[in-house]
């Protein structure tokens, strides 16, 4: 304890990195040399500098879902498929269509044949808002049910929850996640968190780690209590499964699924790898990200650019930013 105290005190006064930090980082292990610990940075100084490599006037590609999603979609990567914006004055469908009110999404509806849809705020982050609906055949007519409950909903009540987010919701497709990864928990798209850094050897992967949501939850967000599994990154094989308390419990299996997650095999890593690559390549003025893909039974697709990715993804992935960030 007292050999932790001591630590706790010499990296808040050399680096910056307060008490909640070190306990996420782990760096009571005694493994762990102060040179090692030194090398993580604290927020102030991460944010610094990912403003620095990475162009502010362009954030807003990753920061709106509807510019990222047509961004994505224009250049070819592969993602969900846009169904348009909802909003109550400015909502439009791909087809160019209004959709601001009940009518427009039934109609919009008709001729999606998709089985589930997935809702996004236009403007959020860390699964705020975000809810799927499963869209079925009853009776000749299509029918959206909540995922969890199977409790039908209508467009009225639809029309009005999609109103309610002052810049729109967007549309798409829901993603059926590979069956290696739904097995872990089937509530939620488990997704890859994938660091990608283009330093003076080149645009590579510095580190990644599956999010794997709770049972009864729709999205994986470690914010959500979801867990933080770390690959390993020459064989896609998760190595290590924690949750986010300052415990940093560690799980062999998952809490509520059982399934075993250690050693578990990431389906199409290399494919992954290489598109989170090809996705950083292509988006202008940015030389880090955090990729979110999902992986499905065809490979793997880009669900999100993260221009800003939570500086504690160091500590998930167990790298500092200092080496991280050496090459830039």
């Amino acid at each position: 304890m007292w050999r932790q105290l001591l630590e706790m005190g010499l990296l808040y006064v050399f680096s910056g990195l307060g008490p909640g930090y070190y306990l996420m980082a782990r760096f009571w292990r005694p493994g762990l040399s102060m040179e090692t610990k030194l090398k993580h940075w604290n927020g102030r100084k991460y944010l610094r500098f990912v403003h620095k490599i990475n162009d502010p006037r362009y954030f807003k590609i990753s920061q709106n879902k509807l510019v990222e999603k047509s961004f994505l979609s224009a250049l070819g990567l592969p993602t969900a498929r846009l169904l348009g914006l909802f909003h109550p004055q400015f909502g439009q469908d791909t087809s160019g269509q209004d959709l601001c009110t009940a009518s427009d999404l039934a109609r919009a509806l008709a001729l999606c044949d998709a089985g589930g849809l997935f809702f996004k705020p236009a403007e959020g982050d860390s699964g705020r808002g975000v809810f799927g609906l499963r869209l079925t055949m009853e009776a000749g007519r299509k029918v959206l049910r909540e995922v969890l409950s199977g409790e039908e909903v209508g467009m009225d009540a639809l029309a009005l929850r999609l109103g309610s987010a002052p810049e729109g919701y967007v549309i798409e497709e829901m993603i059926e996640q590979h069956p290696v990864l739904a097995r872990l928990n089937p509530t939620s798209v488990n997704t890859l968190r994938i660091w990608v850094v283009d330093d003076s050897t080149g645009i590579h992967v510095a580190g990644a780690f599956l999010r794997v949501g709770r049972a009864g939850s729709l999205v994986d967000n470690t914010a959500a209590g979801g867990l933080a599994c770390a690959i390993d990154l020459n064989s896609g094989v998760i190595s290590e499964a924690l949750d986010l308390t300052l415990t940093r419990n560690q799980y062999k299996n998952h809490p509520d699924s059982v399934a075993e997650l250690i050693g578990v095999q990431i389906p199409y890593w290399s494919e992954c790898k290489q598109l989170a690559c090809n996705a950083l390549r292509v988006l202008p003025g940015a030389r880090f990200v955090g990729m979110d893909l999902a992986v499905t039974t065809d490979g793997p697709m880009v669900v999100e650019y993260n221009v800003e990715p939570s500086y504690q993804g160091a500590a998930h992935v167990d790298k500092p930013h200092g080496v991280i960030f050496a090459g830039l």
